[in-house]
């Protein structure tokens, strides 16, 4: 899918942008440039249709303009305007060919109130879930895989918890939570800008999409279709996440100096 590129090269373009205008992100008209071309990614991702990759994308744009310095009242005020055309869009999607977002919404609110497949997720989803415990019933012994739509994309993390318990959910949200802290390590102790702002970026977005799809599983939020990073089935998603993997297992060389770093490539 074209929506799951974008995420990384939405963080590439505004690294790069912002990196190379450090003085011009806090200018509104500049900043207002990053975010109209941001605006048409979303855009275009949103026609897939694909709400849920564009609100990650929109989000893990505002953390990478925020770390390069961009005024906080002017991300706020990006914010608001956004909340308000997102709750726009839902209210007039059933005009549209886009109304099974008001389904998912209904869903959401009252999930045992139907016997449509999405209603079965939701409920699937929680029943798996709460058959789990602390070691689960075991690698292919859960039963919700039959009966759970998308149990292998974006209801993987609902098969893992009945089948591997509570704990294989913690080894999995452990392994998450490394690549965020060597994301963090590198944003915080680069000395190279791009670097900084790259690392920064891509563990937003692996936090973010983490955090959305567990919300979903758990039905705390509408179903969104944002699969679980390195455990839901997707060669596109899993390509893209491994390749934002790779950028941040970059030769620890970019975290010097450049003067160092000249001098550490003379033999």
């Amino acid at each position: 899918q074209p929506a799951e590129l974008a995420k990384l090269t939405i963080i590439l373009f505004l690294a790069a942008a912002c990196s190379r205008q450090v003085h011009r992100i806090q200018n509104l008209a500049y900043l207002s440039s990053l975010l109209g071309i941001v605006a048409l990614v979303l855009l275009l991702i949103e026609r897939e249709p694909d709400l849920g990759t564009a609100v990650i994308v929109f989000l893990t744009s505002l953390a990478v303009l925020y770390l390069a310095g961009a005024k906080v009242r002017h991300l706020l005020g990006v914010m608001i305007v956004s909340v308000v055309l997102l709750f726009t869009l839902l209210h007039f999607s059933d005009r549209t060919n886009a109304g099974y977002r008001t389904e998912r919404l209904a869903l959401w609110r009252s999930p045992e109130g139907s016997r449509h497949d999405a209603e079965n997720q939701v409920v699937q989803s929680l029943i798996a879930v709460s058959a789990s415990g602390l070691w689960g019933v075991g690698p292919g012994n859960g039963e919700s895989k039959y009966y759970l739509p998308a149990s292998n994309t974006d209801y993987a993390m609902a098969i893992v918890a009945e089948e591997f318990g509570m704990l294989g959910v913690l080894i999995v949200l452990l392994g998450i939570g490394l690549v965020f802290l060597r994301a963090h390590y590198l944003a915080t102790t680069s000395q190279d800008r791009f670097v900084r702002l790259v690392a920064g970026g891509i563990g937003a977005w692996i936090m973010l999409q983490s955090a959305i799809n567990l919300a979903v599983v758990t039905n705390c939020v509408p179903a969104t279709g944002v699969p679980m990073p390195f455990v839901s089935h997707g060669t596109s998603a899993l390509v893209v996440t491994l390749a934002a993997v790779g950028i941040l297992t970059e030769p620890s060389v970019s975290l010097l100096p450049v003067r160092q770093r000249r001098r550490s490539l003379v033999p």
